[in-house]
């Protein structure tokens, strides 16, 4: 290792696989989604863990989602793997406070939309992809997210939320029988804006 050690680790890799309803997707689809977006966070992890535990001071910051907080239709695989990245991230979190370990932290970011193209980078288009775009495309700039992310970790925010991802741990905290007219209402105004 070129500097001895890691202060901080961002485990931010991770794909959508698109616009697929449950019955549409495959296990291979599963499985790639899986690799990527949650066993990469844990791998990339376990091999840095050991070295940063043994520093003064690190951070790991793992990248969930609004949606591992809101499922979203058409997104299963996706909002499977970011509420596994959420459960893994505040189970460390939680582990780590009780043993007395306070040299590290760990940071579930919740992202809500977000100025890329991941949804068109997608293995899978179907009639709500345009709509989807769309609405990330009026989001947060990659640029602000990071500076968002970065104040979170020097506050030792265990949730560092993005965007209308707050909004969106409110509309399931509050609304959690309800909030299934709420997106389908959402989803109806995004489709109507696009055409």
């Amino acid at each position: 290792m070129r500097f001895g050690k890691v202060n901080l680790l961002f485990n931010n890799a991770g794909i959508a696989l698109g616009d697929r309803t449950f019955d549409e997707v495959t296990v291979e689809d599963f499985e790639k989604i899986t690799n990527i977006n949650y066993w990469g966070v844990i791998r990339t992890t376990q091999l840095l863990y050991p070295l940063m535990v043994k520093q003064d001071e690190a951070a790991i910051i793992n990248l969930s989602s609004s949606q591992g907080l809101l499922p979203l239709p058409y997104l299963v695989p996706y909002c499977t793997t970011k509420f596994a990245v959420r459960g893994f991230t505040d189970t460390l979190r939680v582990e780590h406070k009780i043993r007395g370990i306070n040299n590290i932290t760990f940071h579930t970011v919740h992202p809500g939309a977000i100025a890329t193209n991941i949804t068109m980078n997608a293995d899978y288009h179907g009639k709500n992809t345009p709509s989807f775009h769309n609405a990330l495309q009026k989001g947060t700039s990659a640029e602000k997210a990071a500076k968002t992310i970065i104040n979170g970790v020097l506050k030792n925010k265990g949730r560092i939320f993005i965007s209308d991802g707050r909004r969106q741990d409110w509309l399931i905290r509050l609304l959690p029988n309800a909030f299934p007219i709420v997106v389908r209402l959402m989803m109806i105004i995004r489709r109507a804006e696009v055409r």
